[in-house]
């Protein structure tokens, strides 16, 4: 018989975990617009994921995922004659720690700002930027934290000018501790560097946003952004669970407002809600509300929640669950 081929790893490996999950999911989306169809349809997702940690305190971060190539989705529809489906590369990151307060990363990296469900106006939870994060955080007398995250976003590299696209982010928040209840809020500030010259040559356009329809710059944003984002949550004990209150409110400072939206800048947005317990350990459940309200022009609908009245921004109305977990 054959001899059992050796099976080498490195000494420079330290760790390596796996990870993944697949869901499956059904949507129907009932129209009011006039000429509007409504839609049902089957989707999955499925994600493969690894982290190798190395010496120095580094680690390398891998995941891969269905979808069509879509920045803000990893789903795939049932479809095509059950055609197959592709993988893609979702993560792919280096992250350092050099000190335990400091964590540096760079490439298709997990979202390094500090985000909860009502961020979703700005970043939908699948949404991985490729650039470069910052991160940095202290401990403070008085049971409170500091911290401060940036993120440099490449938007489109364009081997025919010199006026690449970039998305620029700062955040400072604090992390309170007030007796058995938790307090976090943020204030970041997005700024979007030459979202004019041309488009970001998405794979998917989300709906929303005015672009340009003519000329060289046909499909760039037809807007300035320089969004300013403020986040808060709170946690706080509720008999046997928790109550867990927060919101997100946006405004485009950066808007042009030579174009209004009836009488309305179309700069602003926000969502506001509470969910009640979590069903994250077995035999746990969760009820959540909250209501979104976001205008035209007050965030970028390309990186935004990408399945709330077909994803993208100009989008209100109410949004709700029930969820048990019956076990680990």
């Amino acid at each position: 018989p054959a001899a059992a081929a050796d099976f080498k790893v490195s000494e420079a490996l330290k760790t390596l975990s796996f990870g993944g999950d697949v869901r499956l999911r059904q949507e129907y989306f009932d129209k009011t617009t006039r000429g509007a169809v409504d839609r049902s349809r089957q989707r999955f997702r499925l994600r493969l994921a690894t982290e190798a940690e190395l010496p120095e305190n580094v680690k390398v971060k891998l995941r891969f995922a269905s979808g069509t190539g879509e920045q803000t989705s990893t789903n795939q529809s049932l479809d095509n004659a059950s055609s197959q489906k592709a993988f893609w590369i979702d993560r792919a990151y280096l992250e350092w720690k050099p000190a335990s307060w400091v964590r540096l990363q760079g490439g298709r990296q997990a979202n390094p700002l500090w985000t909860t469900y009502t961020s979703d106006i700005v970043w939908d939870d699948d949404f991985n930027p490729e650039g470069f994060g910052q991160s940095v955080e202290a401990l403070m007398p008085g049971n409170f934290r500091l911290f401060a995250n940036a993120m440099q976003m490449i938007g489109d590299e364009d081997e025919t000018s010199t006026a690449d696209q970039w998305l620029l982010s700062n955040q400072v928040g604090a992390d309170f501790l007030l007796g058995e209840t938790r307090w976090k809020s943020a204030v970041a500030y997005h700024h979007f560097e030459n979202s004019r010259i041309n488009s970001l040559s998405q794979v998917a356009v989300a709906e929303g946003n005015r672009r340009i329809t003519a000329g060289p710059s046909a499909g760039a944003l037809a807007n300035n952004f320089g969004v300013t984002e403020f986040t808060t949550e709170l946690m706080v004990p509720v008999c046997d669970t928790t109550l867990t209150p927060g919101g997100t409110y946006v405004k485009n400072f950066a808007a042009r407002h030579q174009q209004r939206v009836g009488h309305r800048l179309g700069d602003t947005g926000y969502q506001v809600g509470a969910r009640l317990g979590k069903a994250a350990a077995a035999k746990t459940w969760e009820a959540a509300y909250y209501y979104k309200w976001v205008e035209v022009d007050a965030t970028l609908a390309d990186f935004a929640d990408s399945d709330f009245g077909d994803g993208g921004v100009n989008r209100q109305g109410h949004i709700g669950w029930v969820a048990y977990n019956p076990r680990e």
